[in-house]
């Protein structure tokens, strides 16, 4: 099970959007962001269950499981992690 609030990073790439994208689907659509205070400033995340209902709320056709949504999650951070390596190999 996904434990604590998911990062908009995470949940542009779950999505198929640019990071770029995330406050249109905020303001426009309703996507459930929740600020989660910091040292620095207050960052915007989401959390599993909201998530699940948003996006269930929106399918065309068959609703998301939650397995299937945390495996979608588990893809993602693992693609944008992957991402990030080859970035600051690169940057080396």
């Amino acid at each position: 099970m996904i434990a604590g609030p998911i990062p908009l990073r995470v949940v542009a790439a779950l999505l198929g959007k640019d990071e770029s994208a995330i406050p249109a689907l905020i303001e426009e659509d309703g996507l459930p962001v929740v600020p989660i205070n910091t040292a620095r400033k207050p960052v915007r995340k989401v959390f599993f269950a909201p998530l699940l209902r948003w996006i269930n709320g929106r399918a065309i056709n068959e609703a998301m499981t939650a397995e299937d949504l945390e495996q979608e999650i588990a893809r993602c951070q693992k693609h944008l992690s992957t991402k990030d390596a080859k970035k600051k190999a690169k940057s080396k």
